[in-house]
Formats: C-alpha cells, structure tokens, sequence
C-alpha cells in the first residue's frame, strides 16, 4: 500500500538551495509495511547551476535522489518516503548542501503502526423530524489496534447530515466521540452513509449508515402557499385555514394527512388529483 501525498509547501531554510518544507516534519501514522510519500521541492537560487546532494536518510526513511543536478533559479521536485517494517517510532535528519553555495537539514519522524478501527454504532436512527428543525446523535471511534490511528476524512453522502470534526488522530487504546447532525431540507425517508477514512488497513473506508425521516407539519393560516410532492407528506398538526383574499395551491401528486383536523377555506384553494 502506497500513500502519495502533495506537500503545502513553506519556506524554511537560507540561500543558495532553498528546501520547501518545514523542519521537523512528522509523517502520518503509516500502517506496518506501506509507504507515505511527500513531495519535497528544492529551488536553486543561484544564476548558475549547481548539484544538490543529500546524505543522512537510513530506512525507514528514504529519498528519491541523493544527488540531482538543479538548473539555475529553477526547481526540482524530491519524493521523500517513510516505510515502517515494525510498530515503533522513528527519527532522522535529511541533509543536504549544493556544490557551489548552500545546504540545509530537515527533522523527520515518523510512526509505524497497526491500527484497528471499531465503531460503538453501525448506524443512527435520527427519527422523524419537521422540516425547519434539527437534532443530533453520536457514535464514538475506537482504536483497537496498536499505534496511533489517523482519522484522514469523515465524509458524508447527503448534505443534510454533517459532522463536528472531519478529520482527527486517536492514540492506541483511545476513542472518540463524533457528533451528527440532521438538518432536513426536504420532506422524505433519509438513508445515507457517512464514510469514515483511516489508516486500518483491513477497513481503510468504514461506512456509517444514517437514517431518518421528514415530514412538512402545518397548522394555523395559509396565505398564498405551494404544496409540492418534493416536500411529501403534508400532516396537519391542527387545522389550517386559508384566509379570505389567500390562495393555496396543492399541485398533483401532493400527500395531505389531516390527521382528523380540518381545512378551512374562506380564501382559493386549487388543487388537482393525478389519474
């Protein structure tokens, strides 16, 4: 299992050769006998070309070159890899001079780990709901394995269920709890997954299945509305009046559950049934 990752890059060292990363740099926790790469930029800022070469690197840490030619003011892009054969910690510095002017060291550590992830819950039931409301539950993440679990995105398939954190790290033995909201915007039966992405490698996407439901709840007055069949089913949690010089449009296809309460029209009512 290769990891690839592009580096958000920040100016750290001097003149002459210039490295794009910040010292020291801590790998992710990488599962037993996978790779994470970064990518590393290094900048000649000389008007002359120069051989940038780089020694201290012992696995389980490696780079793609020890010794690359660099244009003058141009740039070139070094793929620095962490490989871990055991469940441990691991240190070492990176140095690197140029063969005319400049050089530098990077601090890298890393974690080599074999994470378990469970969950206390499956699945949530949020309930039924009225449209215009909210509520939230929780599950919590549990790391069985050993090492530190890195929790790289929480995801969800629906935009009407969010989360209060989307990524996070849980310490070997630990847990967390996630909170989940749902916010319905439309009326209807809710079955959607959050996707829960980490380094376990027997479960690197764990689904989450949520469900729920939302209904349209009316009562009182009802001046110049639309009820569509988006928002199904209608219930009535009292009667509903339409006011003289009010209309209400119900178009077809539209579920109205009066629930025993009564509809009064004293204003225009326009509905139309399907076939």
């Amino acid at each position: 299992l290769t990891l690839s990752i592009t580096f958000v890059k920040a100016q750290t060292t001097g003149n002459g050769l210039i490295a794009q990363i910040a010292s020291p740099y801590s790998f992710i926790p990488t599962t037993v006998d996978s790779t994470t790469t970064i990518d590393v930029d290094f900048i000649n800022s000389l008007a002359t070309p120069q051989t940038l070469n780089l020694t201290g690197l012992l696995a389980p840490f490696s780079i793609s070159s020890s010794s690359v030619l660099i244009n003058s003011l141009d740039t070139v892009t070094l793929q620095l890899s962490f490989t871990p054969t055991s469940v441990a910690n691991f240190t070492d510095t990176l140095n690197w001079n140029g063969s005319i002017f400049g050089s530098g060291s990077l601090a890298l550590d890393g974690e080599g780990v074999q994470v378990s992830l469970s969950v206390s819950s499956d699945t949530l039931d949020m309930g039924i709901l009225s449209l215009g409301t909210s509520t939230t539950q929780t599950f919590d993440l549990i790391n069985t394995g050993t090492g530190t679990m890195n929790i790289s995105n929480i995801n969800s398939t629906n935009s009407q269920v969010t989360v209060d954190t989307m990524s996070l790290q849980i310490a070997q033995g630990a847990s967390a709890t996630i909170s989940v909201t749902y916010t319905p915007t439309i009326s209807g039966v809710l079955n959607t997954t959050l996707e829960i992405y980490s380094n376990d490698p027997n479960n690197p996407m764990y689904p989450i299945t949520i469900l729920g439901s939302a209904v349209s709840q009316v009562s009182g007055n009802i001046c110049n509305d639309t009820w569509v069949p988006a928002n199904n089913p209608y219930l009535f949690t009292n009667n509903v009046y339409i006011a003289g010089g009010c209309q209400l449009e119900i178009q077809p296809g539209t579920v109205v559950d009066m629930n025993g309460y009564q509809l009064v029209v004293e204003g225009s009512l326009m509905a139309e049934g399907n076939a």
